[in-house]
């Protein structure tokens, strides 16, 4: 897994240095796929699972959140309700990283 780097793209060194992970102003996409509970993609696959998002700091309820929309994408499929919550999603994600990374969903 693609580590974020909290210090940006200044932060090139130490062990939670990966030079795949985004930088600040990067995009990082929601995007559902089969089996992957924490759906957020840089490069590839940044997280493997909600606790590890909550470990790197994000709130727990919206990593919560995160993980029971992907659920409900993995068992519902796209619907109109999911897109609704996706785009919430988003702006919850930009406000919760202070708009330091560019969030978009991609159906």
């Amino acid at each position: 897994m693609a580590i974020l780097r909290p210090g940006g793209a200044d932060s090139t060194s130490g062990d939670d240095y990966d030079p795949f992970a985004p930088v600040e102003g990067d995009v990082i996409r929601l995007m559902a796929k089969e089996d992957v509970d924490c759906p957020l993609w840089h490069a590839g696959l940044l997280f493997s699972d909600a606790e590890e998002f909550i470990e790197f700091g994000a709130p727990p309820e919206l990593a919560r959140d995160l993980a029971a929309w992907a659920a409900d994408r993995q068992a519902n499929g796209r619907h109109v309700a999911s897109d609704i919550e996706a785009a919430k999603l988003v702006e919850r994600l930009s406000e919760a990283f202070d708009h330091r990374y560019r969030f978009v969903f991609r159906p």
